[in-house]
């Protein structure tokens, strides 16, 4: 990030001043961030982008960042990391990009997926930083302490664990619920690409939001409390203090594009988004899905998603189907031609 850039975040997330690298100022531009830009998987289920080689999928940095100041968009965790760790260390940070594995909802069969984040150190210790965990991420930075944190109208909690150097946990109505698992081990940004590309195309098995459409941002109440906004699909929900306050559906693509821009400031005006399970299932059926070799089997080198590798190894199966019904029919027009 070039300190023109630099300047232009700043504004954009709401920071004054020349900013150091202190623990108050990692806090206030760490909050910063999260609070503006969206984690959201749109562009998965945008038609417009289904015809342009490779969907368009980048990881260069000014493309994200033009798309982010310009645009209000967000993006999964490798890009929201990718802009809040370069950021940081234009500042003056120590970082290391790290990828903990991702064990929320996580079966004792399944295999973990891939997460990016990073890690801050500081005089006062590690810190860890994270701006794309969805609907249920951190808020602000957090020591890598046992230990539990509260943060806004949310709270978190860091265990020691056999396997990792460190669980992370947020409390979940009246129990807590582990969300990944953290080694202090460097990563690098070609691995943060890596992420992207295959959680960046619904074509890849790999790929763990090609299953719905997700925006999320949480917002701040007041100083010691905040909500999050959620579409997900054809529903918009608001939280306030970890409670539903309103809810609403969202049928249709007007009204979708009306909650993208109010709720947001996104505009997709024009955009055709499968917004529903229906079109989302049509279309990883469609020629656009290249055939995926089955069964498929996840192996730790890859930490596939389980989730999507389970619904990807139907895929086949059914387009087999489709296939030989296409081949049928033109067998048989070949015949009365004959």
């Amino acid at each position: 990030m070039t300190p023109a850039q630099l300047k232009t975040y700043l504004e954009k997330i709401g920071f004054r001043g020349d900013p150091l690298p202190t623990l108050a100022h990692l806090t206030r531009i760490v909050e910063g961030h999260i609070f503006t830009f969206p984690f959201e998987t749109i562009d998965l289920h945008d038609s417009t982008l289904d015809k342009l080689p490779n969907r368009g999928i980048t990881f260069d940095f000014d493309t994200h960042f033009d798309r982010a100041i310009k645009d209000n968009r967000g993006g999964h965790c490798a890009v929201l990391n990718l802009l809040l760790l370069k950021a940081l260390e234009t500042v003056g940070f120590k970082v290391m990009p790290i990828l903990p594995d991702t064990l929320r909802q996580l079966k004792e069969d399944e295999t973990p997926s891939q997460h990016c984040a990073g890690i801050v150190s500081l005089a006062e210790g590690d810190y860890l930083v994270d701006a794309g965990f969805g609907g249920v991420g951190l808020l602000s930075p957090i020591p890598l302490k046992v230990g539990e944190y509260q943060q806004y109208s949310e709270k978190f909690k860091i265990t020691l664990s056999e396997k990792y150097d460190f669980e992370i946990y947020i409390r979940s109505k009246d129990d807590w619920e582990c969300i990944y698992g953290v080694l202090k081990k460097p990563s690098t940004y070609q691995d943060f690409a890596k992420v992207n590309q295959y959680q960046s195309s619904p074509q890849d098995p790999d790929c763990s939001f090609s299953l719905a459409l997700l925006c999320t941002k949480p917002f701040k109440i007041d100083e010691t409390h905040n909500g999050r906004r959620r579409l997900f699909n054809t529903k918009f929900t608001q939280y306030e203090n970890d409670r539903v306050v309103k809810e609403h559906k969202v049928g249709t693509q007007q009204r979708f594009w009306q909650f993208l821009k109010s709720e947001f400031n996104i505009d997709l005006t024009g955009h055709q988004l499968r917004i529903s399970k229906l079109s989302q299932e049509e279309y990883s059926h469609s020629d656009f899905i290249k055939p995926v070799p089955a069964p498929v089997t996840p192996v730790y080198g890859t930490r596939r998603k389980q989730s999507a590798v389970k619904f990807r190894q139907r895929l086949p199966t059914v387009r087999t189907r489709f296939q030989a019904a296409k081949e049928a029919a033109l067998a048989e027009k070949t015949k009365l031609k004959i």
